[in-house]
This record gives structure tokens, C-alpha cells and sequence, in this order.
């Protein structure tokens, strides 16, 4: 009597512990749901908050320099937007690229066009995918790369006989250089602020300034303690392994593309100069050092810069001086 009667409490404890258990699987794999979309997530909201525009009057005419305008087939369902700002005949063309916050018409790309143009290069600038006036989600250097193959097939066809260079700074540095790996049209390469390969430890830190520059330009001044708290939380929240799958998803190729690192030991006997500031809060000086290494070419020069920013210290006057008879001369030497 007394087993029977304790049989249906038997059945009772183990219906309940059936119950938590599978609401605790339910909730476990939801969670593993939510957090791999989260990072699905994470690459087009970055795009889309990093992104900037310039207006559609802001054009090399602007900067007393005639241009044509250019309309690259890039990745199916958008075009490129380009300007080909034409140098002298016998020159050959140079491409120019700005980093993640920049665009066509930005800062960097006018002082690049005015010294180039200056030394009658043909200068090619364009905004790739989520850049400036291009549609598209920015894949911070793998469907960028691709971007830059399709600017070197529709350049060939119309200038076929003209050589090609490229000079690239942060995104756009890590975008000719991972093109080049592919593709050896591009014969000489200036790149700024490349990093080498996105390890786990560079996509940390890159998520990590991307909050705190986007947190620290919405919360007030005085809370600005509470989204330094967020930005270390989600650097231990962040997958690196996720974050490389979805912005291989989101780039829409599923061509190979070499990490940076992997491209400079296939350059053979082409001409590489890699720049970087000392003191870069965004990308560890020894990725500089391990792109130099592994660069297989006895034309490569390595210079660093004074400097605790990412970007190239364009607001002193002295650097900018400097600089532009570097990359003059870069390319004067090596690109004839």
C-alpha cells in the first residue's frame, strides 16, 4: 500500500525535473541562438555607424582638379562610385583608399590626389562597399578586397597599357594589400595602419574603440564611466570566431582571400612601403613588424611615426610635408 501510494509522487518529481530540464535546454539554446546573431548583427551596425557621406557637389572640382566620373560593377546589386582625376599620359594610375570613417572626398584623399597629381599621376579614387556614396556593409577588408579586383578589371580595359599603384590607409591599407595577394597588377603598394591578420586579440580591441567612440559621443560626460564598463564587457563577450564568419557571410564572396600577411609573402619582386604610428591605440606595432617579415620582396621599406593616434597626423604641418615626399618619392622610384 504504502509503495503504491508513493509511486505517483515518484512520477510527479521526475515529470517536474523533466520539465526543468528541457526549459533549461530550451533556454540554453536560445541564448546560443541570440548570441550567434548578435554577432551577425555586429558587422552591419558597425557599417552602418561608421559610415560617413559626403555631399554629391563634393567633387575633385573642389579642389581645382578635373575628373571624370567612374561607375565600377562591383558586387551584384550596387556599383562603385569613382572619380578618375586624369595626370600626365605617360604616368601610370595610382589608387587611393581612406580608412573605415572615411570617403572619396575626405581629408586624406584630397592631400593624397593634390601630391600625386602634382607629380602628374593619373589618380583612381573610389569608396568601396559601405564607404562614402557605396551601398553595401563593410567587411573591413575581405569583400573590400574583392571590390578592389573589380577596379583593376575596369581599369585595365579602358588604360590597358597603364601600370597601376595603390596607397592605402587603415581599411583601405589592409584592402590593396589583401588585392595585391590576388592580383599582380597592383606593382607597387604604400599602405598606413594595415594590420596583418584579424586575430582574436585585434578584433577585441577593434570592437572595443569602435564602442567606445560611439558610447563616449551619446552618453553624457558624467557616465562616461558606466560605457567604459560596457566597452570591457564586450570585450569578453565578443567570439573573434564568430565575428570572421559573419564578415565572411556579409562580404558575399566566396572567393579565398588572403589575409594581408599571407598577400605580402606572394608579392614577389614588387615594390611594398608599410607605414604606422608608434604609439596606434587600434593596431599593435607588431602587426607592422609581422607584415614586414613575412614580406617576400627585396623592394620593402618599414617606417614608423611619432604619433599615439591610428590615423596619419595629417593636422601637423611638418608631418604632412614629410609625408608627401615619401609618397612621392615611393612611387617615383618604383612605379615608372
Amino acid at each position: 500500500m504504502d509503495f503504491e501510494q508513493t509511486l505517483p509522487r515518484e512520477e510527479h518529481t521526475m515529470q517536474l525535473k523533466g520539465g526543468l530540464g528541457r526549459r533549461i535546454s530550451g533556454i540554453a539554446l536560445w541564448t546560443a541562438v541570440a548570441y550567434v546573431l548578435l554577432h551577425l548583427a555586429l558587422v552591419p551596425v558597425f557599417s552602418l555607424l561608421t559610415r560617413t557621406e559626403h555631399k554629391k557637389g563634393n567633387t575633385p572640382r573642389n579642389w581645382g582638379l578635373a575628373y571624370q566620373f567612374h561607375e565600377v560593377k562591383g558586387f551584384p546589386g550596387f556599383a562603385i562610385p569613382a572619380w578618375y582625376v586624369p595626370g600626365a599620359a605617360n604616368k601610370p594610375i595610382i589608387l587611393v583608399l581612406t580608412g573605415s570613417g572615411g570617403n572619396k572626398y575626405g581629408t586624406i584623399a584630397k592631400l593624397m590626389t593634390l601630391s600625386l597629381h602634382e607629380k602628374g599621376y593619373n589618380v583612381f579614387l573610389f569608396d568601396t562597399r559601405g564607404q562614402g556614396q557605396s551601398r553595401g556593409i563593410k567587411t573591413y577588408g575581405i569583400g573590400e578586397a574583392a571590390d578592389v579586383v573589380r577596379v583593376l578589371d575596369h581599369l585595365s580595359k579602358i588604360h590597358p597599357d597603364k601600370k597601376i599603384g595603390a596607397v592605402g590607409f587603415s581599411l583601405g591599407a589592409a584592402s590593396v594589400l589583401r588585392a595585391a595577394g590576388m592580383d599582380a597588377r597592383l606593382q607597387a603598394i604604400a599602405a598606413y595602419a594595415s594590420y596583418s591578420e584579424l586575430d582574436s586579440d585585434l578584433i577585441r580591441n577593434g570592437v572595443a574603440v569602435q564602442l567606445k567612440t560611439m558610447l563616449r559621443g551619446k552618453v553624457p560626460r558624467k557616465r562616461h564611466t558606466y560605457a567604459d564598463y560596457g566597452v570591457k564587457a564586450a570585450r569578453w563577450i565578443v567570439c573573434p570566431a564568430l565575428v570572421r564568419v559573419s564578415l565572411k557571410l556579409w562580404s558575399g564572396t566566396f572567393r579565398s582571400i588572403p589575409t594581408p600577411q599571407e598577400a605580402v609573402a606572394a608579392f614577389g619582386d614588387r615594390a611594398l612601403l608599410l607605414m604606422q604610428n608608434d604609439g596606434d591605440p587600434e593596431i599593435p606595432v607588431r602587426q607592422l613588424d609581422a607584415l614586414y617579415q613575412s614580406a617576400q620582396t627585396a623592394k620593402k621599406q618599414k617606417m614608423s611615426f611619432r604619433s599615439n593616434t591610428h590615423e596619419p597626423p595629417f593636422w601637423n604641418e611638418q608631418f604632412r610635408g614629410r609625408f608627401k615626399a615619401i609618397i612621392q618619392g615611393f612611387f617615383g622610384k618604383n612605379l615608372k
